[in-house]
């Protein structure tokens, strides 16, 4: 059981001229789902809730067709119909993150918390070419919060969050502010967070404590029909539990940049963008988890990420619908390292001078074809180069596997250059006021990442897998190709919305570990684990993805709504086998009461027993099972909220397919069991 209390102010009676902070100025609900089903793209905007948990990313489990793979309290990866990991097209302010972890232990949306959300858009299913680049399993947009322009008066405001977490003794901090004018805007968004490790009915799940503090400047301008905006965000990240992955978070250090203008006419609008980000990540198996009692297993990871981009978008605006094209450039370079701090010599560089470079077109068309008949057409191109630097490892100077290994890596690493096309089609028709039908066709290709590509020795650098298998890579992979095609009903009545969306996906040449067929990769595990699975090797299989999800919002009254979603998704391969980490059947409903100012929120999230398991992962069953949840708010002053909430009101002892095994040693919990 979890029991939160959060509390916020307006920062605006400090001004000249006070101002309600956003999110309470209009008594909005705790939380709001809106579906919209337009001429542009059928998508999922969710407005941020009021919400205790470091993981920004738990607001995207309102939207149809998403989980998360949870492998510690700051490291979720999100999962959409199946897919996760670089699968997925995740921006922040309009560009991507580039993560420093080898086992993602930093994605996108770990470098942000909810307080600094505005809205995160879910491109449900078939997702627009202008937001989709080297990724086939659909698109997240993050807006981070940004006051608007005045006007004309100088205006200064913000609010304050604080909260508290009984079941890890967590407490929260988080401050926006700005000043405004009808030409320029300045804002600090600011947020920290820390908690111990999380407590549950039989002992506490160690190591999950964890501290962060991000800051973030942002200033804005227009004059006539331009705007500027920039923004500078710090992430430091210190001592985060991750218990389902081999080691924890000892430290993330990241700066984020970005700067975008905008231009708009009459008939056209010109957007550009440029963004980077710099990042400094190390993790340990030994300060925050039991450690080894062997000081030769003592291991620490250094890596550091790299990345840089722009794109320039011009649209015009023609009667049958805008017309979008654009080009895209970005650059990543990733570097890893683990030592052990007992033993100066060693070392193992898993991951050296990576680099991958994308070039990309596209162009995109709404159409109106009539009143009742709208969609889209969009293609892209792009050239994407992949390479990496030579590789070495104490243990391949010691034992001649290792160093079969390193010497086949390093004389056949030459690089290797993929031209990817992607294609989507989409197509509404309005039937009546009330019901509009859809369908959605794609044909995307992704080129595998730096870890599926080039992790040379046996080791769990796997972006998250957490399965607790070893892996090596493979430069020859080919690229994965998905096609696509979805279809759905979009019917609003006057009390009544209801989305249903069925899809089906191939996926030839999907990149999963399949058992190992390298000879010295087989005989280094088995000197290292003698008594582990054998290694799998990332490999290109043919994988099918079906199912349903459904988006439902009704209103029973002015004071009482409900909100709900169910998923359903079937992975497997081309021979009927389970893939592996595939959400069960789930489903998430809130009942909200609100009136004037103060309101209720009683939230039942249910999944489904999952026995549907990849037997080539080792991968557990688990069972179903519910957990309900109750929250409400009253509005004290014009100037304060407070909010009081329970999770998991039963108290029940549960364990969710997607939260990974335990990979610490603990009394309360057994090594490799579900968390």
């Amino acid at each position: 059981m979890k029991i939160t209390i959060k509390a916020g102010l307006c920062a605006g009676s400090l001004a000249l001229l006070a101002a309600a902070p956003p999110a309470m100025a209009d008594h909005k609900p705790v939380e709001e789902i809106i579906v919209n089903s337009s001429q542009e793209q059928s998508e999922t905007i969710l407005e941020t809730t009021i919400t205790l948990s470091p993981d920004s990313s738990e607001q995207l489990l309102r939207a149809p067709g998403m989980a998360l793979n949870k492998n510690g309290p700051l490291t979720s990866l999100p999962q959409f119909r199946g897919m996760s990991g670089d699968r997925l097209a995740i921006t922040l302010d309009g560009a991507p993150v580039t993560s420093a972890g080898p086992n993602l232990m930093d994605p996108p949306l770990s470098y942000t918390s909810a307080h600094m959300i505005e809205a995160i858009t879910v491109h449900r299913g078939v997702a627009p070419v202008s937001v989709s680049l080297n990724s086939i399993g659909g698109a997240v947009e993050v807006k981070q919060w940004k006051p608007a322009f005045s006007d004309g008066k100088l205006r200064f405001g913000g609010d304050i969050g604080l909260g508290y977490s009984s079941v890890d003794e967590s407490s929260q901090a988080d401050l926006r502010a700005y000043l405004a004018s009808s030409q320029q805007r300045l804002l600090l968004l600011a947020s920290s967070v820390e908690g111990e490790d999380a407590e549950f009915p039989d002992g506490e799940i160690t190591p999950t404590g964890y501290e962060r503090q991000q800051y973030q400047l942002g200033y804005g301008f227009r004059a006539g029909r331009h705007q500027l905006d920039a923004s500078w965000l710090v992430n430091r990240t210190e001592d985060a539990g991750t218990p389902a992955l081999p080691m924890d978070i000892q430290s993330i250090d990241a700066d984020i940049w970005r700067l975008n203008y905008h231009w708009a006419g009459d008939r056209y609008q010109l957007r550009a963008r440029l963004y980077g980000n710099d990042t400094e990540h190390g993790m340990t198996n030994y300060q925050l988890r039991t450690a080894p009692a062997n000081g030769m297993n003592w291991r620490r990871n250094s890596a550091t990420s790299e990345g840089w981009g722009g794109n320039i978008e011009l649209e015009v605006s023609q009667a049958s619908g805008a017309l979008v094209m654009g080009v895209d450039y970005r650059d990543e370079q990733h570097d890893s390292r683990i030592d052990n701090p007992n033993m100066a010599a060693f070392f193992v560089a898993n991951f050296n001078d990576v680099e991958s470079e994308t070039s990309s077109l596209f162009v995109e068309k709404d159409l109106q074809l009539s009143d009742q008949v709208f969609g889209q057409l969009g293609a892209r191109i792009s050239r994407i180069e992949n390479s990496a630097g030579d590789v070495n490892a104490t243990p391949a100077m010691m034992m001649p596997p290792a160093g079969m290994l390193r010497d086949n890596f390093n004389a056949s690493n030459d690089g290797r250059t993929d031209n990817t096309t992607d294609v989507v089609a989409k197509l509404s028709y309005r039937h009546s006021e009330q019901t509009t039908l859809y369908l959605g066709l794609a044909h995307k290709q992704r080129v595998p990442g730096y870890q599926e590509l080039y992790l040379w020795l046996p080791l769990e650098s796997t972006g998250g897998l957490a399965d607790g298998n070893l892996y090596t890579g493979d430069p020859d992979l080919e690229v994965e190709t998905n096609r696509e095609v979805e279809l759905g009903v979009d019917w609003t009545g006057r009390s009544l919305t209801l989305s249903p969306r069925v899809f089906y996906r191939e996926v030839d040449d999907y990149v999963q570990g399949e058992p190992g067929t390298v000879a010295p990769a087989i005989m280094f595990t088995a000197m290292m684990r003698p008594d582990g699975n054998p290694p799998l090797r990332f490999s290109n299989i043919d994988a099918s993805f079906w199912g349903a999800d459904v988006a439902l919002s009704y209103k029973i009254s002015d004071e009482w709504q409900v909100n709900a979603v169910a998923n359903y998704v079937r992975a497997e391969t081309d021979d009927d086998q389970p893939l592996y980490r595939i959400s069960p059947l789930n489903g998430y409903a809130t009942l909200q009461w609100q009136l004037e100012d103060r309101g209720a929120l009683l939230r039942i999230r249910g999944f489904a027993e999952q026995d549907r398991v990849s037997d080539t992962h080792f991968e557990q069953a688990t069972a179903g099972g519910g957990i309900v949840d109750l929250s409400g708010h009253k509005q004290v002053t014009e100037k304060v909220r407070l909010t009081l909430g329970v999770d998991n009101l039963a108290d029940k002892h549960y364990r969710q397919h997607l939260g990974g095994y335990n990979r610490a040693a603990n009394a309360d919990i057994g090594l490799m069991e579900r968390l």
